[in-house]
């Protein structure tokens, strides 16, 4: 029961991001290079900001990976109900750190000139 609603958690996170991503790819194909760039590779915390949320979504997205692995072979491991715990919050983790990047980008996109 538990692991319906982690995995109903994750879906819903994925759906959020896809919304924002899709709605930051179309302002994306409409908007010029040169706006782009202003937008976004000129601001210093907004790329380090996406590097982190990229570097934290690796992570997870990698330990997910690893205990799948675990979990599904013939690995026996004494310490498996831990691992069946980080294996379950790995997915949402990893979803939400996806829709986040989503909205940093369509926020990105859609902010107003100062």
């Amino acid at each position: 029961m538990d692991s319906i609603i982690i995995y109903g958690i994750a879906t819903l996170l994925a759906i959020i991001g896809f919304y924002f991503a899709i709605k930051a790819f179309i302002s994306f194909t409409n908007m010029s290079d040169d706006v782009l760039r202003a937008k976004i590779f000129l601001s210093k915390n907004f790329l380090h900001d996406n590097f982190v949320v990229i570097f934290i979504m690796g992570i997870f997205v990698s330990l997910h990976t690893i205990l799948e692995f675990i979990e599904y072979s013939l690995i026996s491991v004494p310490f498996m109900p831990t691992l069946n715990i980080l294996y379950a919050i790995s997915l949402p983790i990893s979803t939400f750190s996806m829709a986040f990047l989503a909205y940093q980008w369509n926020s990105a996109m859609f902010q107003k000139k100062r």
